[in-house]
């Protein structure tokens, strides 16, 4: 089995994931935190005071693969066009519901960057 790197995450990034964990909206998420929905926002961004600290524990395949994307400032598009895939199918994979192989080789070979050690 292959075992999955360790990432240095911001706060934003980790905010972000506990949300996509949790299958909640970002209003969902600010009503959560009692915060408006412009404060969560600009949280998950890395923006502003106050970010709650989130413990996520390791991280899978999948959520790596979302983050090289949003950092690499890929939209599902981008990503699709350069592996030959559609959007919805990138989407799939970033929610765990599809293998990783294909991005994780893009990621590997192209970009350089680990998802398994």
């Amino acid at each position: 089995m292959k075992k999955t790197i360790k990432l240095k995450l911001s706060a934003g990034e980790k905010l972000l994931l506990d949300r996509r964990r949790r299958g909640e909206t970002q209003r969902d998420a600010a009503e959560a935190y009692a915060v408006t929905l412009y404060q969560f926002r600009r949280w998950e961004l890395g923006e502003g005071e106050g970010v709650p600290d989130v413990s996520l524990g390791d991280l899978e395949p999948h959520e790596i693969c979302f983050i090289y994307r949003q950092r690499d400032g890929m939209s599902l598009e981008d990503l699709g066009a350069m592996i030959n895939r559609t959007p919805c199918w990138i989407s799939q994979i970033e929610k765990g519901d599809q293998p990783v192989d294909v991005v994780e080789h893009y990621w590997r070979t192209r970009r350089r960057k680990k998802i398994f050690a």
